[in-house]
């Protein structure tokens, strides 16, 4: 799957201001390089990039907004630093260059640590509407994933409106749940003046697409509910936000682009196949039509559909062709109702850009592209959940009186953990086995084994529980394997047990059926 490399922001919901697009990306030497198209040509120039300095491990961000109704648009820009600390800049683009290299020099001075410790790329946008002119954002969200693959928000208050770059009074505020993608923000736009919400969203350990809506009239913001809404993904989603309503995309297990939209509160429909047999996530953009989506097929080319507000074009599943070879997923933006502007890293590293300007073709051609320069690198991916925990509740059959608990913890370096307890409330004394299987996508099982002993009342003076802790001999096939625990619909713990049997006849029972291998996990000690 290709990454996030490169991104393009323009003034979302300010057509007045013209279209003025920053671009940016990560030199191989780490460092933040940006270029910007002014309304008539590209700064610095056609094929140079202003370096931003810094040093940064992932895809950068960058957004557009008015903080305060006297001063002019700023700009943004957020990056994953080496220490993976979250860092942000904040340019005025009027002037140009709008940093000295006495500043990119001092590197502390130019970028400002908002803290945290990530595990994905960062996500941004301006969001809230200030009392005096409500036409203009004034707050901004930032979601990213901890070490822990929970993902966390730096919110902004809208609510004071003299402060050109307001801070977060409540730091990263956790928001629960496990991600194993980038998470992605919604915010709304001027047409939804007064609507001091944005909506969060995120791909779950079980494959499918979970949202919150952040109130941001809470102050404190208090997290709401993740709310799972179906699907089975293998990209980051992506999502485009227009007054109430927004539009999300995601690859699924098949490769085809899906869409769902959400608005007013509740889902429109159903996840729609929209074909196609993509390497990447999708770049969306609107306003030429309400919805225009990129995104790069198995032959390395970009593609491109669009819905015009009645049917998708040139068809349900079909794509348009626009050319190239590209490394790294898109990125598109709508600076003027009338234009669009997509970007990509092509095979030799550099910037390629297109644009529809309104006329009955793309710029320069339908399948040529416009080399902008540089030498760009993809940032490091975000990184699987490193443990994987699996609990159940174990009962035997034919009344039998024991019963307990196990748990299987999966760790990303291939060793192992395996738990349980087991508690008799009958008169007999029993052996039992406790056998657990945990199966990959691949149908590869790894299982773990247990046989033990409780007493019951007939045995007095004797325990009647019985628990184990054991630590499981690494295993390659795990580490190797380890995209492959994240199955569609979550991973299972199987598990089968039975008192006063020998082992050999219980995985006799159990049989291996469908199933590509089994694995016995060896235990330390």
């Amino acid at each position: 799957m290709l990454g996030k490399a490169v991104f393009a922001s323009n003034y979302a919901g300010y057509p007045a201001v013209g279209p003025q697009i920053p671009v940016v990306g990560i030199g191989t030497n780490g460092a933040m390089y940006l270029k910007f198209w002014d309304g008539s040509k590209w700064l610095p120039s056609q094929n140079d990039w202003l370096s931003l300095g810094g040093g940064f491990g992932s895809a950068p961000t960058a957004w557009q907004c008015l903080w305060n109704v006297l001063d002019s648009y700023e700009t943004g820009f957020i990056g994953l630093g080496l220490d993976y600390q979250a860092y942000e800049m904040m340019l005025d683009l009027v002037s140009w260059p709008p940093i000295s290299t006495q500043q990119i020099a001092g590197g502390v001075q130019a970028w400002e640590a908002l803290g945290g410790t990530f595990n994905s790329a960062l996500d941004a946008k301006p969001w809230g509407w200030n009392q005096v002119d409500a036409t203009h954002n004034h707050s901004l969200a930032i979601v990213g994933l901890g070490t822990d693959n929970q993902p966390y928000l730096y919110a902004t208050s809208p609510t004071d409106l003299n402060d050109d770059d307001p801070k977060s009074s409540q730091g990263w505020l956790a928001l629960g749940n496990k991600f194993i993608y980038d998470p992605v923000i919604s915010a709304p736009n001027v047409s939804n003046v007064g609507n001091n919400t944005f909506d969060v969203f995120g791909i779950g350990t079980d494959r499918q697409l979970y949202h919150m809506v952040i109130n941001g009239n809470q102050s404190p913001i208090v997290p709401s509910t993740w709310q799972p809404s179906g699907g089975c993904f293998i990209s980051a989603p992506a999502v485009f936000g227009s007054g109430s309503r927004i539009d999300v995309f995601g690859l699924g297990t098949d490769n085809q682009m899906y869409h769902r939209a959400w608005n007013n509160g509740s889902w429109l429909s159903d996840w729609e196949a929209l074909g196609g047999s993509f390497q990447s996530p999708a770049a969306v953009t609107g306003g030429v039509n309400p919805l225009d989506v990129f995104g790069i097929q198995s032959d390395g080319q970009m593609y491109h559909k669009w819905w015009n507000g009645a049917q998708w074009m040139p068809s349900q599943t079909g794509w348009v062709p626009l050319g190239g070879q590209f490394i790294c997923a898109p990125t598109a933006v709508t600076p003027l109702s009338k234009r669009i502007d997509v970007f990509g890293l092509g095979t030799d590293n550099q910037m390629y850009h297109k644009a529809w300007t309104g006329g009955p073709d793309w710029v320069p051609t339908k399948l040529d592209w416009e080399l902008l320069g540089g030498t760009f690198t993809i940032p490091r991916q975000t990184l699987m959940p490193a443990e994987i925990t699996l609990s159940a509740q174990i009962t035997f059959s034919g009344g039998t009186p024991v019963g307990g608990t196990v748990q299987v913890v999966l760790f990303q370096d291939g060793t192992s953990s395996f738990t349980g307890h087991m508690h008799d409330s009958g008169f007999p004394d029993y052996n039992y086995i406790v056998v657990c299987r945990v199966i990959d996508t691949q149908n590869n099982a790894y299982q773990f084994t247990y046989s033990g002993s409780v007493s019951g009342t007939v045995s007095l003076g004797q325990s009647r529980d019985s628990s184990w802790s054991l630590s499981g001999v690494a295993v390659p096939a795990i580490a190797a394997n380890w995209d492959n625990f994240f199955p569609c619909g979550g991973l299972q713990l199987n598990w089968w047990a039975q008192t006063n049997i020998d082992l050999t006849t219980l995985l006799a029972s159990i049989g291996t059926g469908g199933l590509t291998s089994v694995l016995n996990v060896t235990f330390t000690g």
